[in-house]
């Protein structure tokens, strides 16, 4: 959805909002409200890790798409009646 209705920029700013978001809330979550607050280090390791994660699973998925995979894989699930 992100990605047809919004730009690059739109759309990788609402990825970090996101994962911001989500850094806030689940260490919160684990070491008591206010603690990603107190410590901005763990909060930006976290974002930092989503945004690594997002590009190895984009890199991952246009090679795959560049390499015919995307289609092998696609054919397979026809195999299987999917």
């Amino acid at each position: 959805m992100l990605d047809q209705e919004l730009g690059a920029g739109e759309t990788a700013i609402s990825y970090t909002d996101q994962f911001l978001d989500a850094a806030v809330k689940k260490i919160d979550k684990q070491f008591g409200k206010g603690f990603a607050a107190a410590n901005p280090t763990l909060v930006q390791g976290y974002v930092h890790a989503c945004a690594i994660n997002l590009s190895a699973f984009m890199q991952a998925s246009l090679a795959m798409s560049a390499s015919g995979l995307g289609d092998m894989l696609g054919d397979m699930d026809e195999e299987d009646g999917r």
